[in-house]
C-alpha cells in the first residue's frame, strides 16, 4: 500500500499527465489507461493518453476511447508525470518512449509477475487479476 500512497501523492502534486500502455493493446491495457485518465480528469488534471497503436476497434464501445491517441500523431507532449499501465517492460510502449524525460516521475502499475520495475514508482501486484482492477483499487 506504500506504493499506492506514492502514486496518489504524485498525482496530487502534479497537473499534467502522460498515460500509456503496451503496443497492440488488449482489453486490460485499454481499460486501465482509460480508467486512469478518467480518474485524473475527475481531479481536473490535463491528460494525454498515447499509445504506439490505435485503440482496437472492438473496444471502441468503452467510454473515453476518443482520448486514446497514436503517439505518431504528436511531436511533443507537455507533461509532468508519465503513467505506464499493464506493461512488463518499458520497451513494450514502443514509440511513446520518445516522450519520456529523465527526471520526471514514471509510475509503473502492472499485475505481471515478470515486470522489471522500470518506474521511479512501481506498483506491481501479481495476485491481481488485471491492471484495471489495480487502478480501481488505487
Amino acid at each position: 500500500m506504500i506504493a499506492f500512497k506514492s502514486v496518489l501523492d504524485t498525482i496530487r502534486r502534479h497537473q499534467k499527465f502522460l498515460v500509456t500502455t503496451h503496443h497492440n493493446p488488449d482489453a486490460d491495457a485499454v481499460s486501465s489507461a482509460l480508467a486512469m485518465a478518467s480518474y485524473l480528469k475527475s481531479l481536473g488534471k490535463k491528460v494525454y493518453v498515447l499509445n504506439e497503436d490505435a485503440c482496437p476497434q472492438w473496444l471502441e464501445f468503452l467510454p473515453l476511447t476518443s482520448m486514446f491517441k497514436k503517439a505518431s500523431s504528436f511531436k511533443k507532449i507537455d507533461y509532468q508525470v508519465a503513467i505506464v499501465l499493464d506493461c512488463g517492460d518499458l520497451k513494450r510502449v514502443g514509440g511513446v518512449s520518445q516522450f519520456f524525460q529523465k527526471g520526471k516521475p514514471l509510475i509503473n502499475i502492472d499485475h505481471h509477475v515478470t515486470n522489471d520495475k522500470f518506474g521511479s514508482i512501481n506498483v506491481i501486484q501479481p495476485k491481481a487479476s488485471s491492471t484495471c482492477e489495480m487502478v480501481l483499487i488505487c
